[in-house]
């Protein structure tokens, strides 16, 4: 059985770093309850380099009654002491969820700007403009899209390839491997109404 050591983050964050013996990375899980779509969806974020942005995030959210937040508004949750990354990627293979499925980002994350503070609504109402409806992928880079739920080669066997998945992040690097759908792939519907769309 492999053992586990805890490694400090720097002082001033409070975060601590779970690192299995094999050396792979931890990730801080965040949550969506999404009161639109009545889902909840977990995004995994990688830990190690990113101890800043999360703790401020984490703050944020700790800071929220949310029991005086609109119903409108998701409710959010972050938690820091993470799961291995064996544990993030078999989350993100899990088939509960029908808007979207869970994700897992290895790269850095930026910090969530919510300035409103002024009570636990107006913060929630901050949050949720920022990263509602899954748009917490805008703050952060590298989603890990190899095997994953949205590119399941069970549902195409013919796209395996991580190129061909798509992906939630919105990073525009040229070594992104976010999709390009393929007008081929589209329902006879979508198709008739694309080419009516574009002539």
């Amino acid at each position: 059985m492999s053992s586990t050591k805890l490694d400090k983050a720097p002082e001033h964050t409070g975060l601590t770093y779970l690192r299995h013996e094999d050396g792979k990375y931890t990730y801080a899980v965040f949550s969506e309850m999404n009161v639109d779509e009545l889902e909840t969806w977990y995004t995994f974020i990688r830990k190690e380099g990113n101890a800043e942005p999360l703790e401020s995030l984490k703050r944020i959210i700790d800071g929220i009654r949310w029991d005086d937040a609109p119903d409108d508004v998701s409710v959010f949750s972050l938690d820091t002491k993470g799961v291995s990354e064996k544990t993030a990627k078999e989350m993100c293979m899990i088939d509960l969820d029908h808007y979207f499925f869970h994700s897992k980002f290895d790269g850095k994350m930026k910090r969530v700007p919510v300035e409103d503070h002024s009570s636990s609504r107006r913060t929630a109402i901050s949050l949720h403009d920022q990263v509602g409806g899954n748009n917490i992928a805008d703050f952060l880079s590298d989603e890990d899209l190899e095997n994953c739920e949205l590119c399941d080669p069970s549902e195409n066997p013919s796209s395996s390839s991580s190129e061909e998945c798509y992906s939630y992040s919105d990073d525009e690097d040229e070594t992104s491997t976010a999709t390009k759908i393929n007008e081929d792939d589209l329902p006879p519907v979508l198709k008739s109404s694309l080419a009516t769309t574009n002539p």
